[in-house]
């Protein structure tokens, strides 16, 4: 790549202003000195994007910005999506192959120009690669540590969260810092407590200690199966709290609910995706 080409792609264009971009300031007391510095710092160093339905070129259900190639969607299309997501992205986009699981990978087991391998989480500590990572209702949680060290991505579905994805990742990003490090999160759009309702499979697949009312509200029998309103958003603070990490923004946006602005597989099953971005800058 040629130094002009390269300095383009180091300034990428601004995205839709209705794409969502954490500045961090949930993590400082912004009454004390340099507390907004030290928040603006790590917007600048840390480039993370969350888009949404705005933007794109599919149609129908896939209106607009789908990233997904796997639910139906014109694969022209989708192409052309990821197209033009690439122009607000500071570096190439690699496309995390989820499966649902614990792993966690660092950026140097991601060769260039390979396909990424199987991991429901990553974590970034140099520059040079932008990480997509899509989903239509599990959380998208990002993990920062707080001195601009090191960067990741958690895709946190109930079958992820219970079979500790969460853990997964902070237990590799803390091996990439000081032992020490403050660390932070942000929780993505995802599928909110109104809208989960689970059967006792669901339940079950968690602790006893995270299957109490807190976490799953028991609703009325339906065609006499037992059925649970769960919250995915709360579990995933626990264990972010459990795993040190107090300062938690986000989890504010519930996909089902805002069929305008996010997919969601529950309410259209076959729908789109969207995407969260992460890169070191």
């Amino acid at each position: 790549m040629s130094d002009q080409s390269e300095t383009a792609r180091q300034k990428p264009i601004d995205p839709p202003q209705s794409w969502l971009r954490p500045n961090w300031d949930f993590a400082f007391a912004l009454h004390q000195p340099n507390a907004r510095k030290q928040a603006a710092l790590l917007a600048e160093r840390y480039f993370v994007l969350c888009t949404n339905r705005y933007g794109g070129l599919s149609e129908g259900v896939f209106s607009s910005m789908n990233l997904g190639f796997s639910q139906g969607d014109d694969k022209a299309l989708v192409a052309e999506n990821r197209r033009l997501l690439e122009q607000f992205l500071p570096y190439p986009a690699g496309y995390l192959h989820l499966v649902h699981g614990a792993r966690c990978v660092r950026d140097d087991e991601l060769a260039a120009h390979q396909r990424l391998p199987e991991a429901d989480a990553a974590v970034l500590t140099s520059k040079g690669r932008s990480l997509v990572m899509l989903t239509g209702d599990c959380l998208p949680i990002v993990l920062a540590e707080a001195q601009g060290q090191a960067l990741g991505m958690v895709h946190a579905g109930w079958r992820g969260l219970a079979c500790g994805v969460i853990e997964s990742a902070v237990h590799v990003l803390r091996s990439a810092v000081e032992p020490r490090a403050r660390l932070l999160a942000w929780i993505g759009p995802g599928i909110g407590p109104a809208a989960f309702e689970v059967g006792e499979d669901v339940l079950m697949a968690f602790p006893e200690n995270e299957r109490g009312a807190e976490f799953f509200r028991k609703r009325p029998l339906q065609a006499g199966q037992a059925r649970w309103m769960g919250d995915l958003i709360a579990i995933a603070r626990r264990r972010l709290g459990l795993a040190g990490i107090s300062a938690v923004g986000g989890g504010l946006w519930c996909t089902w609910h805002d069929g305008s602005r996010y997919f969601s597989h529950r309410r259209q099953a076959g729908g789109g995706r969207f995407a969260t971005v992460i890169a070191i800058r």
